[in-house]
């Protein structure tokens, strides 16, 4: 890492700072800070070295991109946009497409070093985690919130009003992002880094993996507890086949022990239950947490046979309805831009035999049913995760 240059060094600094620097902009022309400063980092860049490497092996994101803008024609030839402008929906394919060109070019050639991006982003994840917990502890012990960002630029102002709010049903901390489900899904790639990175995990990771799961239950992100069950519980089980093999490491069944007793005591509190009831429990009134984001499917499985088929045009999609990823991509581009889209999870889970690497891709897939993380920037930070460890699994074939 000592030979890479500072222009490397900031961009690689402004694209892990985007999920966090993305709230704040100038909300006129729809810009946030953070994607203008990493194309202001890459503009330094280019200034500096003179040329970018675009490398040629990613047909499946020029398939993707290729189908986006062809889908721009579907509103004009069904004679209908949904109440959005031609201009809008051309805005936001435009913008899609500037991430998907920064995530090609950041995981070509050498503009970003993998190391020194997972060393920034990691120490990014502790932070927010150390913040929401510090959040949390405040607000039961002194009944004080501290806000995780200021009323200042941002790019949702209805955002702003929360600042000033007192009374909850439920405290949801959100540490240095909107929601508490945005700060989950931003440190959960951490988690899985700890935890399965390295053959041998070390005490450090597994004490950062655990403030990284003390920071998402501290969130009540229903999303996030169910999905930190999920990655602990294949790590036991990795953990159980590895401890067989060598018969039975004493301290993985300890710690193996200690987390299922935990995780018994956690789903008997108020707290546990407060959570679940948020995200499973509806009644005439409200809709619960699972409605809100699957009531958008039953809506797609009426849809006309060709609609289905082609989608309805990027961006195109109904007001009165919130669009997780899948449903996004089975909306707006139908099953066969939806078949693309799945030919890039699977492609890189194919060539991949790093752990990490595919249940970091399962995750996102799993987590695109009720969230989105295939769309802009979290698309981009998942990616270019997946994305540089593809290419540095790929260097060490190269140089065995």
């Amino acid at each position: 890492m000592k030979g890479i240059s500072k222009s490397r060094k900031a961009y690689t600094w402004a694209l892990a700072l985007l999920p966090m620097l993305s709230l704040y902009g100038i909300q006129s022309i729809g810009i946030d800070i953070g994607t203008i400063l990493v194309l202001l980092c890459l503009g330094t860049y280019m200034a500096c070295n003179g040329k970018l490497i675009v490398r040629a092996d990613f047909k499946c994101w020029y398939f993707y991109v290729m189908y986006i803008l062809i889908s721009l024609f579907f509103p004009v030839i069904e004679g209908g946009t949904g109440g959005l402008t031609r201009s809008a929906l051309i805005a936001r394919a435009v913008k899609n497409i500037i991430y998907i060109f920064i995530l090609i070019v950041s995981t070509s050639g050498n503009v970003v070093e993998y190391n020194y991006y997972k060393k920034v982003y990691l120490f990014l994840a502790k932070l927010s985690s150390y913040y929401i917990i510090l959040q949390a502890v405040f607000y039961y012990g002194l009944n004080w919130i501290i806000p995780g960002y200021i009323n200042k630029f941002l790019m949702v102002q209805e955002y702003g009003d929360r600042l000033s709010q007192k009374n909850f049903l439920m405290y949801r901390p959100t540490s240095l992002f909107y929601e508490p489900s945005h700060y989950f899904e931003f440190v959960v790639i951490a988690l899985i880094i700890y935890l399965f990175e390295n053959r041998a995990i070390s005490r450090k990771n597994l004490i950062d993996a655990v403030i990284i799961t003390a920071g998402i239950l501290a969130s009540t992100s229903g999303m996030g507890i169910i999905t930190i069950v999920i990655i602990w519980a294949l790590w036991i089980f990795h953990r159980l086949i590895r401890s067989y093999a060598k018969t039975m490491e004493s301290r993985a069944l300890f710690i193996i022990f200690i987390f299922l007793i935990s995780g018994i005591f956690f789903l008997q509190t108020g707290y546990a239950h407060s959570i679940l009831n948020r995200l499973f429990t509806s009644d005439v009134n409200t809709y619960s947490a699972t409605d809100a984001r699957t009531g958008v499917y039953r809506e797609i499985l009426n849809e006309e046979i060709f609609d289905l088929v082609l989608g309805n045009g990027y961006g195109n999609v109904e007001s009165n309805f919130y669009y997780p990823s899948w449903a996004f991509n089975l909306w707006c581009l139908g099953l066969i831009g939806t078949t693309i889209i799945l030919c890039i999870y699977i492609k890189y889970f194919i060539s991949c035999t790093r752990i990490d690497t595919k249940i970091i891709l399962f995750v996102n897939a799993f987590l695109c049913i009720g969230t989105t993380l295939f769309m802009g920037k979290n698309m981009l930070l998942y990616f270019t995760f997946i994305m540089l460890q593809a290419a540095e699994e790929k260097k060490c074939r190269i140089n065995r």
